[in-house]
């Protein structure tokens, strides 16, 4: 199994991802982290569906049927709560893009609101690389201003789906 997650282009299964942190971690840190013995995490590594005498779904694999469950009752914050719970430590954000509504109710209006950041996103990029280096605190303007462009693209989504087209 080859992986590429680094740069993370598709979705990957449970066991995939497992496999990934069995090459990236070592298996003596996920057996500190996990308190399994190394058969276990070989099995939590493979294809349950396919190995006989497994039938375990990992951790991951439950934690994704947990989700799956909560959202056919319309418990989304859960979910919502638990990736929060999740990742924020780290730096990463979580957006439910169900919830993204147009803020301006119209889509050129919004379209606006993409030009003016992309503007500034643009500005930005342009004054970090004039010296040749990208620092730190420029990388995370720059990710706010590409977030803050993605959330602004959500929200006319939002008013095309709704058919918000004002003359």
């Amino acid at each position: 199994m080859r992986l590429k997650i680094k740069g993370v282009v598709r979705n990957y299964t449970s066991f995939e991802i497992f496999h990934a942190y069995m090459k990236i971690l070592g298996i003596q840190v996920l057996r500190q982290i996990w308190g399994k013995c190394e058969r276990h995490l070989y099995r939590w590594a493979s294809d349950y569906r396919l190995e006989e005498g497994s039938g375990q779904p990992n951790p991951l694999e439950k934690l994704r049927l947990t989700f799956e469950r909560l959202d056919e009752i319309n418990r989304r914050d859960m979910i919502e709560a638990t990736l929060r719970y999740l990742v924020n430590h780290i730096g990463f954000e979580v957006h439910d893009v169900e919830k993204v509504q147009t803020d301006k109710g119209d889509v050129v209006l919004e379209m606006l609101d993409i030009t003016s950041v992309v503007g500034e996103l643009s500005k930005t990029i342009q004054e970090a690389i004039a010296d040749g280096v990208i620092s730190e605190e420029e990388k995370v303007e720059i990710r706010k201003l590409l977030q803050k462009v993605i959330e602004e693209a959500r929200q006319a989504l939002d008013a095309v789906n709704k058919g918000e087209i004002k003359d």
